[in-house]
């Protein structure tokens, strides 16, 4: 058999135990060259894809230590815990300023209805209160100024046994009025959200 240039190589960098490794492994212990290897010595890490690996006996150094970027996260909460508190304080103010104005409401009811039934809100130191009439014939008219005026106000027209129609509207300060309308025994019509 004729030897060529590798197995030369082979034969002059192998242990001088007779020409053979005798008694040892193919893959000896992990080297430790520097500080850092001494460092993760004991670890071993996930096998390289072109094979070998911890499975196989030879030791893969970890990975480099990675420095993480500052976390955002606290950052997002912050800007969202102020604009809620932002939105909280102008609603405040805006409600604020909207009970200390005199407000003038008109409530007005129409129709060919007898005996109806009338519930319509006012305001008492910032609270709803629902006044009731009835039965009354139509048209009815009532006008209030207040200070203590709250948005989510009410005005429903119930007709009587003998039905007819029914035309509810509210104004408040002149702007455009709720409406709305019933007909037939036992209808209501009801003018809310203002």
């Amino acid at each position: 058999m004729r030897r060529g240039p590798v197995a030369r190589t082979v034969a002059r960098d192998a242990p001088r135990t007779g020409g053979k490794a005798a008694g040892r492994r193919p893959y000896g212990p992990p080297p430790v060259a520097a500080p850092q290897a001494r460092r993760h010595a004991g670890r071993m890490s996930t096998p390289h894809p072109g094979g070998g690996g911890p499975g196989h006996g030879q030791w893969v150094p970890p990975p480099a230590h990675v420095r993480k970027g500052r976390r955002k996260w606290p950052w997002v909460l912050l800007a969202a815990v102020l604009l809620l508190a932002g939105g909280c304080a102008a609603l405040v103010v805006g409600l604020s300023e909207e009970t200390d104005k005199t407000v003038r409401v008109r409530y007005e009811v129409t129709g060919s209805a007898k005996g109806v039934a009338i519930a319509y809100t006012t305001w008492q130191g910032g609270a709803l209160v629902t006044q009731k009439e009835g039965p009354r014939d139509l048209p009815w008219r009532k006008e209030l100024e207040t200070k203590d005026f709250v948005k989510g106000g009410l005005l429903a027209v119930t007709t009587g046994k003998g039905g007819g129609t029914v035309s509810c509207s509210v104004t408040v300060n002149n702007r455009r009025p709720w409406t709305a309308s019933a007909s037939g025994p036992g209808a209501t019509a009801t003018c809310s959200g203002f």
